[in-house]
């Protein structure tokens, strides 16, 4: 009966073998060691005679009987080790150290899985990054999504040694990796839904009807603060602070746009300006308050955030709550809070995280 043990740090194996019609047997054994006089050929050993007699010889360097000379084994390295992942700007850069040649296994195979190590190089639930003879290679951050507080994220990656065109060896070389919010932000590909910052002057005259119907065009984009001639709700002082903070922030974090989308509204405007995130806002009826079609605003703001940004950056839209009906996330925003989302590429986007205006600053 033979065994294998799986377990690369174990250096002894003791234990019982039991058999309905044989008697228990206590079972010791030892890890294989250079110079110990046995052949360990699975554990990369190419000679191991200690001395002459020795099971077989070193060739060129100590010999079949009668010699005496010592003899050193010399081991393979059968699997790739020190594998290590750090992100840099929008890379994941992984480094590993391959198998000895004499191996036979000349490539590599590098998958990845999220919060569960990979079981080996053929995981169906771990993601192929690389396959190829090489010792380093990329991984995009705009794969992967940050580690929150309401979903935490490890991605454990893992490179085996194969033979060319064949099969890989099971131990391979193992690293974990957790992106923070700032570091996946800051390589793109995210967007960002932002209630206006606060505003308290004056109120909206929706008695002015719709866009459709109203005798007084554009009331809704007035900038008027003279509440006795205003025709819609400004920022006041404390939203300008939490615009102009929110914005040195994102700069301060590295975190670009490629593309910003306000509504019509003239608080969202200069939210938007003052934030001052790049790009010139681009006023949207799409998700301007209730002048056009306040029953498609959700729709049209979801359609919004499951646009894909540009590569290497994100896009910021500056809308409102005030749904009706109740929109999901985006409906219970509070004045200044961000709802940040990752387009799924195929027409979705997926929810990662909300953000109060105040909090980037202690963001990991």
């Amino acid at each position: 009966m033979k065994a294998r043990v799986l377990a690369p740090e174990c250096t002894e194996l003791r234990g019982r073998l039991r058999g309905s019609a044989y008697p228990a047997v206590e079972i010791a054994a030892a890890r294989s060691t250079c110079g110990d006089g046995v052949l360990d050929t699975a554990g990369g050993e190419q000679c191991d005679a200690s001395a002459a007699g020795g099971d077989v010889p070193c060739p060129g360097s100590c010999g079949a009987p009668p010699s005496t000379t010592p003899c050193q084994c010399t081991s393979i390295k059968t699997a790739p080790s020190g594998l290590a992942a750090e992100i840099a700007g929008g890379d994941v850069v992984l480094t590993w150290t391959p198998p000895d040649p004499a191996s036979g296994l000349t490539e590599a195979r590098l998958v990845r899985r999220l919060n569960e190590p990979p079981v080996d190089a053929d995981d169906p639930e771990a993601p192929l990054v690389f396959a190829g003879g090489a010792s380093e290679t990329v991984d995009a951050v705009t794969a992967l999504l940050p580690d929150t507080t309401e979903t935490p994220r490890t991605y454990h990656y893992a490179v085996f040694g194969c033979v060319p065109g064949g099969a890989c060896e099971t131990t391979g070389s193992r690293t974990t990796l957790t992106p923070t919010l700032v570091q996946a932000l800051a390589a793109g590909g995210y967007v960002f839904h932002w209630r206006h910052a606060s505003a308290t002057v004056c109120s909206d005259n929706l008695a002015l009807g719709t866009a459709a119907t109203t005798m007084t065009p554009d009331w809704w984009k007035s900038c008027e603060v003279d509440c006795g001639a205003a025709t819609a709700r400004q920022l006041n002082d404390t939203g300008r602070n939490e615009a102009t903070t929110i914005g040195n922030e994102l700069r301060g974090r590295g975190i670009p746009f490629g593309r910003v989308v306000t509504s019509e509204f003239c608080r969202n405007v200069e939210t938007a300006e003052l934030m001052a995130l790049g790009p010139v806002p681009e006023e949207s009826p799409a998700i301007t308050y209730f002048v056009y079609d306040e029953a498609a605003r959700c729709a049209s703001s979801y359609a919004l955030l499951a646009e894909t940004p540009a590569s290497g950056a994100n896009t910021a839209l500056v809308g409102h709550a005030g749904f009706s009906p109740t929109c999901p996330v985006l409906g219970e925003l509070v004045w200044g809070e961000a709802a940040v989302f990752k387009p799924h590429g195929i027409g979705g986007s997926e929810l990662v995280t909300r953000v109060l205006w105040d909090a980037w600053s202690a963001l990991p």
